[in-house]
């Protein structure tokens, strides 16, 4: 698929009057005008490289939505102090990857690899070539839920589809992935840097029934390797402890049994997570210390349209401190070509009792469907969004 080059389009960000974006702690540039990157197709999963590269650029990888085997892993490059945007490697993926991850670690030596997932967990190594600035996406290890493991070969085997994966950043050996067959599986990733080289392999640790429906989502609990959530299509968020597989609690389920679609943790406080209902204009806040599952949605977020994705902020106990404004907002996209974000702080856990927030601190449109979004873990003023026709980049 051929790529177009980037070009910068105004998307008009507005901000709620009732209440500032800005904290007394943070650092904020001026304003710079939102970027769009055309791909030719569209995109839906995106990630932020939590590590930034040593030419002083963000990597951000995405991946196509194309409805046959014809689809994209593409990394780009971009450079703040420029706005430019590149493309840095490029690959065939066989189906939509319903989610894309980076190696979960801050630490420069971190090995340059990340995983998707659709058909299978793949695990990727972007490879520098020598004679020039691009780099070479390779898949390095092919699992599938099945708990068998085999190499790239081009000819794949039926397999039920996975969902969505986390990767355990306080033990980046640990994977765990969501199946539409109720199951959430556990891998144990090795790698091994020798000589300027990275290998990665993976097996089957633990494979657990968590749901009766398709698991579309979970995550590790912030901190720990062992304890997960996930949410499904029978309408339930559980929790898991891997040390006690046969116990899965109940936390919330939603009313009628509408299933849902998404979750994310708040890292600095992992009593707070959100989830997103199928359908749904609106986003619950749901608070783990509640006794019981009526009780513990704390807050709702009300968008104006159907909400497509939803992220906690990416800061946690060791981000850079000039940031601690953004710890307690969460990013919506929607259907309504728009991007929100949504200020918790002071609302959620503060005070008991139900709230419902309906007025966003800050509003983009994205002129066309915002797909999905990705907060930057090096610099939260930068979000990335997914459209129908490539990707946008906005400084909040």
């Amino acid at each position: 698929m051929d790529l177009a080059g980037s070009r910068t389009e105004e998307v008009s960000p507005t901000r709620s009057a009732h209440k500032p974006l800005h904290h007394k702690n943070a650092s904020f540039p001026s304003k710079k005008q939102p970027l769009k990157f055309e791909t030719g197709f569209p995109l839906f999963s995106a990630s932020w490289s939590p590590r930034v590269g040593s030419d002083n650029r963000f990597n951000l990888a995405l991946g196509s939505f194309v409805e046959d085997t014809e689809n994209t892993l593409l990394v780009i490059t971009f450079d703040p102090s420029t706005n430019e945007m590149s493309t840095k490697a490029s690959a065939h993926h066989p189906n939509p990857p319903t989610k894309i991850m980076w190696y979960p670690s801050f630490e420069e030596s971190a090995p340059p690899l990340l995983a998707s997932c659709g058909d299978y967990l793949r695990l990727w190594k972007l490879i520098d070539r020598d004679s020039s600035d691009d780099c070479e996406l390779v898949v390095e290890e092919l699992l599938n839920n099945n708990g068998t493991t085999c190499r790239f070969t081009g000819k794949e085997d039926s397999v039920a589809p996975l969902t969505s994966f986390a990767w355990s950043s306080d033990d980046p050996n640990v994977i765990g992935t969501s199946c539409v067959d109720g199951s959430c599986s556990f891998w144990d990733i090795t790698t091994c840097q020798q000589l300027g080289k990275v290998g990665v392999s993976g097996k089957l640790n633990k494979q657990i029934i968590c749901h009766s429906r398709e698991v579309f989502d979970l995550a590790f609990q912030p901190g720990s390797s062992k304890v997960f959530a996930s949410v499904s299509g029978d309408g339930s968020l559980r929790m898991c402890d891997l040390r006690s597989p046969s116990e899965v609690t109940i936390m919330y389920e939603t009313k009628n049994r509408v299933p849902l679609l998404r979750m994310s943790w708040n890292l600095m406080n992992p009593n707070h997570m959100c989830v997103v209902p199928l359908d749904s204009c609106e986003v619950s806040v749901v608070d783990m210390r509640a006794t019981t599952s009526s009780a513990r949605v704390s807050a709702e977020l009300r968008s104006g349209s159907r909400v497509n994705s939803a992220a906690w902020s990416p800061i946690h106990p060791q981000s850079n401190q000039d940031y601690t404004a953004f710890a307690n907002h969460i990013v919506t996209t929607s259907l309504d070509e728009t991007v929100e974000i949504w200020d918790v702080f002071g609302r959620v856990g503060s005070s008991p009792g139900y709230k419902k927030i309906e007025c966003p601190t800050f509003r983009a449109s994205t002129c066309e469907v915002a797909n999905e979004v990705s907060w930057n873990p090096c610099n939260p003023e930068y979000l990335a969004v997914t459209i129908e026709s490539g990707v946008k980049i906005l400084n909040i």
